[in-house]
């Protein structure tokens, strides 16, 4: 899908189509990661609205929270084990 890119205030923005977000479940204010890669893909990852979650799981929050800081602690390394 080819999307323009607009101005807001000093920055620029690109509008994300209303299919994408019913389909990744992503809303107004949940962080997003961008990367540009070596080919010169710009690559936008929406990070898991950690509200949601835990409405919706029923897991434990201390539970979850646990997870959360190994994946923080090990990111480098599991990022490193899913190339494989």
């Amino acid at each position: 899908m080819v999307q323009k890119i607009i101005k807001i205030g000093n920055s620029l923005g690109v509008t994300l189509p209303k299919e994408y977000i019913r389909q990744t479940k992503i809303s107004a204010g949940q962080e997003i990661t961008t990367k540009i890669k070596d080919n010169g893909v710009f690559e936008i990852s929406a990070k898991p609205n950690k509200a949601d979650h835990l409405l919706t799981s029923s897991l434990s929050s201390s539970y979850v929270n646990r997870v959360d800081k190994f994946i923080k602690h090990y990111r480098p390394a599991l990022v490193q084990l899913a190339k494989l």
